[in-house]
């Protein structure tokens, strides 16, 4: 299996050449512009999930090794098969990240803000139009019933409807195309169940799962632990990547507090919702719980 082969989008009218920006028409029949790119080496993939820290961490690995090493250099790809390399992801806590998704569009920024101004412009205004906790509610409302990874005018998505943006993302990012339907087939009648979710995903788990609230110190302990050796790191990379070095796509109302505008009620929806990623941030501190 080559990488130009096992990446590329979904849908009727995609572009055979997988990596490149494509325009592709949904089950709604409108023209959705969908980034579809990835960053890959021989050795390795990074799965760049959305809104984790994963423009920060593309620009970083991007700076430690020459042009020439990426097979494909690109943003937020969907796996059409499963490859052999090891696979690293940034995941970040579902409360900080849906409160970071509503702040980015409050800045006009993001797909989510870009189609729900385009589609509904009315949810969008009531959204995006003050900084409220009822505009807040007003997002996890609509981000915590959409099983698709950008609002669209239908709410078809390969997933049940159950499902939120965020675990949406997540499973469209570490289930390969193909596999979707064996997916599906093991996630069963009762995919509500935490049991049979974390099941069903177990086997697409990435090896290396890294924290967006501490992404520097995770990587550094991960590279010095060897849990990174597959990436043949060059030797001054602690010297390029600093713990100190700072992130980027900093939001302009960045001094909001998520206390503010998350009611005990939406924390609850959230919980119940986050069952994937609660799951990966486990696994992903574990990592340092285990012995090389």
């Amino acid at each position: 299996m080559t990488l130009t082969n096992a990446f590329r989008l979904p849908g009727p009218a995609r572009s055979c050449c997988c990596f490149k920006h494509s325009k592709w028409r949904g089950h709604n029949g409108s023209g959705v512009v969908i980034r579809t790119d990835l960053l890959a080496t021989s050795s390795w993939i990074y799965l760049d999930l959305e809104k984790t820290g994963c423009t920060f961490l593309r620009n970083v690995l991007k700076s430690l090794f020459p042009p020439g090493s990426f097979l494909k250099s690109a943003k937020h790809s969907l796996m059409v098969r499963h490859c052999s390399q090891p696979k690293i992801m940034t995941i970040r806590d579902p409360y900080d990240y849906y409160f970071s998704l509503w702040r980015y569009g409050l800045d006009g920024k993001g797909g989510v803000y870009e189609n729900l101004t385009a589609f509904f412009p009315r949810l969008s205004s009531r959204i995006y139009g003050e900084v409220s906790p009822e505009a807040f509610s007003a997002f996890l409302d609509f981000v915590l019933n959409s099983p698709t990874r950008y609002p669209s005018v239908s709410r078809v998505s390969w997933l049940p409807f159950g499902f939120d943006l965020y675990s949406t993302r997540i499973l469209s990012m570490i289930v390969p195309v193909n596999s979707r339907v064996s997916f599906l087939r093991a996630l069963g009648s009762d995919f509500v169940s935490s049991e049979a979710l974390l099941k069903a995903a177990t086997p697409y788990c990435p090896e290396c799962l890294i924290r967006t609230d501490s992404l520097n110190s995770d990587f550094h302990a991960l590279a010095v632990s060897g849990r990174l050796s597959f990436m043949n790191l060059p030797q001054n990379w602690s010297e390029i990547f600093t713990l100190e070095l700072p992130p980027v796509n900093f939001s302009s109302i960045q001094s909001l507090s998520l206390d503010s505008f998350l009611s005990s009620g939406w924390r609850s929806q959230i919980e119940c919702k986050s069952i994937v990623a609660t799951w990966l941030l486990r696994r992903a501190r574990d990592q340092f719980n285990q012995e090389v």
